[in-house]
């Protein structure tokens, strides 16, 4: 016999061969849903072999997030607001921007300035794998107290009749 080309090496991806380009190896992988092992083996001709491993882990879905407070749609009366909710998995959580304060149980809460009148607030959660989601939340803030005045009856009057009619107007902004 003759001896085998030292150079020759073979490469192995999850027990599938590799494409060679001189000494650049590539494969493609499909990914499962969640830990993924990969090993790749290369042996020569002359029967030296190595193998070395990765773990990677694919996550193709968005992270669901939950507004505890505020509700959508409401009123306050507070230039400031605390919101505050959670996501499904571990992410990175903004609020209109800015970082929200996370704790182990993906647990979020932060805070916002409001401006006079209706105010569209985004929150916004990026898990490890680069998926992103969000949600919006719409806050009214109105300070200004609404307007009352009674037009009858006329202050300080006496009456012997058991009911009576209040009217008068209200205005709101």
């Amino acid at each position: 016999g003759s001896v085998a080309d030292a150079g020759a090496v073979s490469v192995l991806v999850n027990d599938v061969p590799a494409i060679l380009d001189g000494s650049t190896f590539s494969a493609s992988v499909t990914l499962n849903n969640g830990r993924n092992d990969i090993l790749v083996f290369a042996a020569d001709a002359a029967g030296n072999s190595v193998a070395d491993a990765r773990v990677l882990y694919f996550d193709a879905s968005t992270p669901v997030i939950t507004v505890a407070s505020p509700m959508d749609n409401s009123y306050t009366s507070s230039s400031h607001l605390d919101i505050s909710g959670m996501v499904d998995e571990t992410a990175t959580v903004t609020i209109a921007g800015v970082y929200a304060q996370t704790d182990g149980s993906n647990r979020w809460n932060g805070s916002v300035d409001l401006v006079a009148g209706s105010n569209t607030i985004e929150i916004v959660a990026v898990d490890l794998a680069g998926n992103s989601s969000s949600i919006k939340r719409t806050v009214t803030f109105d300070a200004v107290s609404p307007a009352v005045s009674i037009t009858s009856p006329k202050q300080d009057i006496a009456t012997n009749d058991p009911a009576v009619t209040i009217t008068g107007l209200v205005a709101d902004n």
